[in-house]
């Protein structure tokens, strides 16, 4: 069976076998009686089965001509349901390609053509997720050349017009190159030599050959992005001749390759989604209980385009807007990366969220596109009006041929009886009325336009018993007039600075976000009867407008309020996800500085002169994450994101120019998948919360994280994050293998989506510098059921400096499941009855094994040190955890889940990182130093690396410190 579309079935067969099955199909559709449409497959099916031409047939439009309204109906309980296969299947970004390939030169010239405009997108593949979700959907065939879908309420079109829009690829013209097949060209001939071109062997010769012409560079670049991208098939298939010299001879720019990407697009939709060899298979799978499969026929280009332009959630905010002069839609795609079908089905195509756009072109557009041949109109169809099996001679309303579309004068003239009264809200809201009904039925139209008069008819009557109370004036008078002046006066009364009223009084201005009730209203009415009559005024003046459009951070002024209408509406419009009281604290708000200083570890940054944000997000859910990140973007204002706040010098909570604070506290769920020995936790986690949620469900898995419980996750992984099990198994971020995030556009990405690069970048780039991230996807390690700690004193009666200056050459090169860290800092001490400060050395260790192999490792490799077995302990690694954050062991791990940072102290640290061993001399010199501070103010921790760290290279991760032998953490206290 030849299946329209790209099906390679017939390729292997014989031509004796073709003759004799063209002559069964045609007895056996003859026989059944079904003339026209019958025998167009027929002869879809001869032309695939042919032989006899060695290039491959053109797409035979005649075979949807003619066809019925209700072709491509989908009821909602027989969706689309099952996988859509493409073919071919590709993963190549052409555009990546094309860059690397051609010289400066040669792209130059490209930029020139037809297409060179898709060099301004960042890449172009295949989009076969995105196709497959979208056409999971219902949808039906409006006519012969267009498809209307169903997304939500929203019902928009697919046709050639949206697509020359949006790709700005010529759509109007003779497509037919057939014209073009006897014209030889010395491109053909000194690539191709006259032999069988096919798909592949376009990509073959275009990627082994140096293009020493430029102008053969540029037809070569050509022909693979029409091949390849455009008009996309197996490999196996021809090229035909007369598209290889259309190419060759340099007429490329001025054919419509939009109308036949088109073409080609909307047959490969016709044929998966309605055809009588699908219905059939369809049928079979059912019966046998067997995964339904559709077969598209090459590329489907020019839908996955379309797709980017309707559906807005799936694309940078301000796709859709329009510059004077326009630049093709197309090169303002952001979002080119491979999607999740299953998530994008949830997400996206399930969500309330989604939001259809039906397209009309700009006026700049239409000067700069040829759209003359297209009438325009917006459409929102219910789902009365999707035609179906049951009712097939009823037209969709205003979709018939017959039909007159409202003229766009009409409905100018209906706008221009109260243009002048109205106000432009309720103007643009009279347009979209019309917009909507743009393509009805006469008698539709008239229904309309009662019910926009009726609509309309009060406003009128209260606008006219307003006139005559109204006054035209020059702007000078008008300001004579606000400020309570006769209008009439010479404007020379504006230079008298004698104030007009020596009455004392007291005066305050209020700022309000909300329309206040009518109950309060009368509060307002109740309080100025209390006054002496003309005492008391209140005066409500309306902001919006040039108010809301500038950014508050333009100037110190803060009641533009924008930034907060902006966050309302691009939260999610579930009303249980929209209630922003819950999650944003202003500066008025009186839980806003307990929530700001909530994490705050160094109160260092909580003094009255450190900037504050102009608000604090608490988002609930990531919606409301994306609004902050849009709108922060929009107003101009700075973004901090703050997981746990321990960041040294407060850079999650403090900036020198206005900003806001994403506090992710409400983002703390973890899951724990112990068979896959893998975890998702949000960024607001912490990773107390963490080992925490680990230990309930194994005791013999744990996650390669910091020291202190109170850290948040999302921070820490984003610096690299580094512990007590790190030599044995690298950094906290060496062990994440997925994330989701909101990048700058506010789109929500995962690894595929965003790509690898920006996931290389977020584990160790530093937090918030890439985007907002959501959660983390960690794998965990094993850890044996015991493991031994110590943590024993030395000093300078031990010989402190030879020790530590030994342990130097040793540490970093210990067995990878030994961690021993040393810490050093004053302490006091009495001798002779005499009190006194004296240094003190702590080496701290955590080893996955048990006491008897620590003690011989120590005995090899240390036995300066004088480790005993009295001073070593044995414990689970959830205990080891509380052991290194510095909390008895014995306590149960529910004191992990105390947020509570264990010290307010103010501080100032750093770390340092060194990979020779400091001298004798050195050490004393960081001895000496720690004298000079108070007792217990100064710290120095000096942690080991080596081992697993020394294994991974550098450029595995943005964190360059793997080639260090240890850390040097310097702290003063005060």
């Amino acid at each position: 069976m030849c299946v329209p579309g790209g099906s390679k079935q017939s390729s292997s067969l014989k031509s004796k076998g073709f003759a004799a099955k063209k002559k069964r199909d045609k007895e056996k559709i003859v026989d059944k009686g079904k003339a026209v449409e019958d025998d167009r497959v027929v002869k879809r099916v001869r032309k695939c089965a042919s032989l006899d031409s060695d290039y491959e047939d053109e797409l035979d439009m005649d075979i949807f001509n003619g066809a019925k309204l209700w072709e491509f109906y989908f009821k909602p309980e027989d969706k689309l349901i099952g996988k859509i296969t493409f073919y071919p299947n590709s993963r190549v970004d052409f555009i990546k390609v094309i860059k690397k390939k051609l010289t400066s030169e040669q792209l130059v010239l490209f930029m020139e053509t037809c297409f060179g405009h898709f060099l301004g997108m960042s890449t172009v593949t295949m989009q076969a997720q995105l196709i497959h979700a979208s056409l999971y959907r219902k949808v039906h065939q409006n006519n012969e050349r267009e498809i209307l879908f169903r997304f939500g309420n929203d019902t928009v079109r697919f046709s050639v017009a949206e697509f020359g829009l949006i790709s700005g690829l010529k759509c109007t013209g003779d497509r037919d190159y057939s014209k073009y097949v006897n014209n030889t060209n010395e491109f053909a001939e000194r690539y191709f030599y006259d032999q069988t071109v096919t798909y592949g062997g376009v990509v073959s010769r275009f990627l082994s050959s140096n293009f020493k012409d430029d102008g053969f560079a540029v037809k070569m670049v050509v022909l693979y992005f029409v091949t390849n991208s455009l008009l996309s098939r197996g490999e196996d298939k021809k090229v035909h001749a007369g598209l290889l010299n259309l190419i060759g001879c340099g007429e490329f720019n001025s054919y419509p390759w939009g109308k036949l990407s088109y073409d080609y697009t909307f047959h490969g939709l016709r044929v998966g989604l309605k055809s009588k060899q699908m219905q059939k298979k369809r049928d079979l799978d059912i019966k046998e209980k067997r995964v339904r499969q559709y077969r598209m026929g090459g590329f489907p280009f020019a839908y996955q385009v379309w797709l980017y332009e309707v559906l807005p959630i799936l694309k940078r905010e301000d796709i859709c807007s329009y510059d004077p002069a326009p630049s093709f839609r197309i090169c303002r795609w952001t979002d080119s990366s491979s999607l999740n079908s299953n998530k994008l089905e949830k997400k996206v195509f399930s969500s309330s969220k989604l939001k259809a756009v039906p397209m009309e072109p700009t006026d700049a557009e239409k000067d700069l596109l040829d759209l003359s041949e297209f009438e325009w109109y917006g459409l929102s169809v219910s789902d009365d009006d999707f035609v179906g099996p049951a009712m097939p001679k009823k037209l969709v309303k205003g979709q018939s041929s017959g039909v007159q579309n409202i003229p766009e004068k009409v409905a100018k003239d209906v706008l221009k009886g109260v243009s002048n009264r109205i106000s432009k809200h309720m103007k643009d809201s009279l347009a979209v009325i019309l917009n909507h009904q743009k393509a009805v039925l006469d008698a539709g139209f008239l229904e309309v336009k009662k019910t926009i008069e009726e609509k309309f008819l009060e406003f009128e009557k209260s606008i006219k018993s307003y006139i005559d109370y109204c006054t035209q004036m020059s702007w000078i008078q008008s300001a004579l007039f606000v400020a309570g002046l006769p209008s009439e006066q010479s404007p020379e009364i504006l230079l008298d600075r004698t104030p007009q009223s020596r009455l004392s009084f007291k005066a305050k201005s209020n700022y309000v976000k909300e329309p206040i009730p009518e109950k309060g209203l009368e509060g307002i009415w109740e309080r100025l009867y209390e006054e002496e009559v003309g005492s008391g005024i209140v005066i409500m003046s309306p902001y919006g407008g040039k108010m809301s459009e500038i950014p508050e951070s333009e100037l110190p002024f803060g009641h533009r309020t924008s930034f907060l209408q902006c966050l309302s509406h691009h939260s999610s419009s579930n009303s249980s996800n929209n209630d922003l009281t819950k999650v944003v604290y202003t500066t008025t708000n009186s839980s806003y500085f307990s929530v700001l200083n909530f994490t705050i570890i160094n109160p260092r940054f909580s003094s009255p002169s450190t900037p504050k944000p102009l608000f604090i997000i608490t988002p609930l859910y990531e919606s409301q994450v994306q609004a902050a990140v849009i709108c922060a973007r929009k107003h101009g204002v700075q973004i901090r994101v703050r997981s746990g706040g321990h960041d040294y010098e407060g850079l999650s909570y403090v900036s020198e120019i206005p900003f806001i604070v994403i506090d992710m506290i409400n983002f703390r769920s973890i899951t724990v998948d112990v068979e896959r020995r893998t975890g998702w936790v949000q960024t607001g986690a912490t990773l107390g919360e963490l080992y925490y949620e680990i230990n309930k469900k194994s005791k013999t898995l744990a996650f390669p994280g910091g020291a202190c419980p109170t850290i948040g996750v999302g921070g820490h992984i984003t610096g690299g994050g580094y512990g007590a099990i790190f030599r044995k198994y690298g950094l906290a971020a060496d062990n994440v293998i997925d994330a989701q995030l909101v990048d700058v556009e506010g789109r929500v990405l995962d690894r595929e989506t965003m790509g690898e690069e920006l996931f290389w970048a977020i584990r160790g780039g530093g937090g918030a510098s890439f985007g907002v991230i959501l959660a983390w996807k960690v794998l965990l390690v094993r850890v044996p059921e015991t493991v031994t700690v110590f943590s024993i004193n030395r000093n300078l009666e031990h010989n402190l400096t030879k020790l530590v200056h030994r342990w130097q050459y040793i540490a970093h090169k210990l067995p990878k499941k030994l961690l021993l860290a040393v810490r050093f800092q004053t302490v006091n001490s009495t001798k002779k009855g005499i009190e006194m400060k004296k240094l003190q050395a702590t080496f701290i260790s955590v080893f996955l094994g048990r006491v008897d192999g620590l003690l011989y490792l120590m005995e090899k490799r240390f036995p300066e040190l004088g480790l005993v077995r009295e001073d070593c302990t044995q414990m689970s690694w959830i205990q080891s955890a509380l052991f290194v954050a510095g909390l008895p062991s014995e306590q149960s791990p529910e004191i992990l889940l105390d947020r509570t940072p264990q010290s307010r102290l103010s501080f100032k640290a750093k770390s340092d990182y060194v990979k020779e061993p400091i001298p004798e001399k050195g050490l004393e010199g960081i001895w000496e130093r720690l004298y000079e501070e108070e007792v217990g103010s100064g710290i120095v921790i000096m942690s080991p690396y080596g081992g697993k760290m020394s294994e991974i290279p550098e450029s595995e991760l943005p964190f360059g410190h793997r080639g260090s032998t240890k850390q040097i953490a310097p702290k003063s206290d005060y």
